[in-house]
């Protein structure tokens, strides 16, 4: 998924748009719990199954995408869960693809079904285009008001904690 396809999930720079973080079942980690760990990327996983979805993506803002990357099998030692230190960044995770993005705010992680995600679902949809946007990389932007989910578990959204 190219990096701007990701603009959905909050929006642009430091203009959130709410988008899915609005609209999924959102689990706060407790304090001291800072970054995500895969098993609380498998309890959302098991938690979009049990609505009757399947997990399909994985959205990362990049110092969690770091902290999955660096998760170890006997915590601070032992292997890299996430493949050895010559392999490629994992790009998959419990088989699903992860897009990692600044666009996401930092100390999220979202799993989802995105099929389970709709675009212009509703009738005040509104649809603008852009030309200027990007110019410099010879794109046009479309900006789309309208976005709902099927239901709010088929998106799970992990928030880490701050400290």
């Amino acid at each position: 998924m190219p990096q701007g396809g990701l603009r959905c999930i909050p929006g642009h720079g430091n203009r959130v748009f709410k988008g899915l973080i609005s609209l999924g079942a959102t689990t706060n980690l407790p304090a001291g719990a800072t970054a995500n760990r895969w098993d609380d990327v498998h309890d959302a996983y098991a938690a979009i199954e049990a609505a009757g979805a399947t997990p399909g993506v994985i959205f990362a803002s990049p110092d969690q995408a770091k902290a999955l990357r660096k998760a170890r099998e006997n915590g601070t030692s032992g292997a890299y869960l996430a493949g050895t230190v010559t392999d490629p960044a994992a790009v998959r995770g419990l088989g699903l693809p992860i897009h990692v993005s600044a666009n996401i705010p930092a100390r999220h992680v979202i799993v989802a079904d995105p099929s389970r995600i709709h675009m212009g679902a509703r009738s005040e949809v509104r649809v603008a285009m852009s030309e200027h946007m990007e110019f410099d990389k010879d794109v046009s932007v479309y900006r789309i008001a309208g976005l709902a989910i099927a239901e709010t578990a088929s998106v799970q959204i992990l928030k880490a904690a701050a400290s």
